[in-house]
This record gives C-alpha cells, sequence and structure tokens, in this order.
C-alpha cells in the first residue's frame, strides 16, 4: 500500500508540474531558465574532461 500511495504521489506531482509549465509563464521561464545554466555547467564539466583525455 505504501508503494502505491508513493506512486500516486509522484504521478500528481507529474501532472501538476505540466500543467504549471503549460499555463504559467512564470513557472515555464523559471524552468527554461534553470535548464539553460544546468545545460552550461554540463558544456563546462564536458570541456574540462575532453582537455584531460588530451593531455593523457
Amino acid at each position: 500500500m505504501k508503494d502505491v500511495m508513493m506512486l500516486l504521489g509522484f504521478s500528481m506531482g507529474l501532472v501538476t508540474g505540466a500543467l504549471l509549465y503549460k499555463y504559467s509563464t512564470s513557472a515555464k521561464q523559471m524552468v527554461d531558465k534553470s535548464e539553460k545554466a544546468v545545460m552550461k555547467e554540463v558544456e563546462k564539466a564536458t570541456n574540462k574532461v575532453k582537455k584531460a583525455q588530451k593531455k593523457a
């Protein structure tokens, strides 16, 4: 029963987040801005790894 309730809570959160993203412009801007920030950090980490591989 505990697992069912956890799954239900998770799915309700997904639905709520999707509806917020679709209908709220401020929520969409916040998500897009954070996604861009994460992608910049991933690119920085990828570049560091490539530089380390070239040195090795």
